[in-house]
């Protein structure tokens, strides 16, 4: 019997190009000034499920699951206030509380785990929505450096989630596999 080829996986709300451009902007400023550069791999986002393994066997079956579950989905509105950190080594744009993404990661991650049988198991016991700026590449002594110029910043922004999308890791980095249209209704631009 042929051993199953699995894939690494994640699904997450990508920010607008013009949003992505200034957050990429900071993760250009930790390559630049604190030698942290894993998080130019990836597309600015925020993490709805994390990553995770999958026979890619079953890839078309999840993208039809993503699929079903997108089309009873209204879109929202995601705002953007400053900046955290946790665990000394993490830095990103924090995303404000919204109900609507906390819903979005509890029955996303309920759906996936009955309609694929994935038994995926919460990594950490409160959903915290945010875009990571630098990632277990930024050393300890740069973190201080890091947070203490990050820390006392502003920033805003706010985008309409319309869509969901499923990442695919490509051995070097990951790429957007399909964008999954929120469709149960519309709300004004």
């Amino acid at each position: 019997m042929e051993e199953e080829q699995k894939a690494l996986y994640f699904l997450a709300v990508l920010t607008p190009d013009s949003l992505a451009e200034q957050i990429r902007e900071f993760q250009d400023e930790f390559a630049k000034e604190y030698n942290s550069v894993r998080q130019l791999k990836i597309p600015i986002h925020i993490t709805v499920i994390p990553p995770f393994n999958l026979d890619q066997s079953k890839e078309t079956d999840l993208r039809e699951s993503i699929d079903t579950f997108c089309n009873s989905r209204t879109p929202f509105r995601v705002e953007l206030a400053d900046f955290g950190e946790f665990d000394k080594s993490v830095v990103f744009v924090d995303v404000c509380p919204n109900e609507n993404l906390q819903n979005l990661y509890q029955d996303l991650f309920a759906w996936i785990n009955s309609d694929m049988e994935l038994n995926l198991e919460k990594r950490y016991p409160k959903y915290n929505p945010h875009i990571t700026l630098a990632n277990r590449d930024l050393a300890p002594d740069m973190f201080e450096s890091a947070w203490n110029t990050f820390k006392n910043r502003s920033f805003n922004g706010a985008f309409n989630a319309n869509s969901l999308c499923l990442l695919k890791h490509d051995g070097e980095r990951w790429e957007v596999l399909e964008e999954f249209i929120l469709e149960k209704s519309t709300i004004p631009q």
